[in-house]
Parts: structure tokens; C-alpha cells; sequence
């Protein structure tokens, strides 16, 4: 699975760079993956918890990245390389410009 690989090398990362690896899950049930995140090194889990993001929707998906960036202002913010996860990265830089 993509989403745990890059857990993987961003444990690997955060560990390097002194700080806390945090994720955002979502859809309804997102906080369901809190204990598999924490297995791979997440620290703090952020929740989008809202059913109209049940389903792909690239633009949607990105604005509660954008909005909590905003708010914790993360050094790194890192995605999936698969064509979703490009998509949605996609729209959280257009939306933080």
C-alpha cells in the first residue's frame, strides 16, 4: 500500500530532520486508522471526518490539507506518488499560493 510506504520514508524523514510525524486521514471512519499510523511513527493524527469526502474528489480532499498547513505550518508536507495522490498535491500548492 503507497500511503504506508510513504509513512515509512516519512518516519525516516521527520527522525532526520528532529520532529513529530503527523498524517491526515480521510472520510467518515478516518480516525479508524489511528492505530496502524501510530505503528508507522504518526504522532499526531488530523481528521477529516466528513462523509462528502467518502469518495475521490481531488479539490475537496485538498482543502482541509491546505487549511490545516495553514495552521501548523509544516517544514514538509509529502503525498503518495500514485496519480491520486499527485492530483490532490496538486491542488493543496494551488490552494497555499
Amino acid at each position: 500500500m503507497l500511503s504506508l510506504e510513504v509513512l515509512t520514508m516519512a518516519n525516516r524523514l521527520a527522525r532526520e530532520m528532529g520532529t513529530q510525524l503527523e498524517a491526515v486521514a480521510m472520510g467518515p471512519n478516518a480516525a479508524a486508522a489511528a492505530g496502524i499510523l501510530s505503528s508507522y511513527g504518526v504522532s499526531t493524527l488530523h481528521v477529516a471526518d466528513d462523509g462528502r469526502l467518502a469518495d475521490y474528489a481531488p479539490a475537496a480532499w485538498a482543502h482541509p490539507i491546505a487549511e490545516l498547513a495553514g495552521q501548523v505550518k509544516p517544514r514538509v508536507i509529502i503525498g503518495t506518488a500514485s496519480d491520486r495522490g499527485g492530483e490532490v498535491m496538486a491542488h493543496v500548492a494551488t490552494r497555499m499560493t
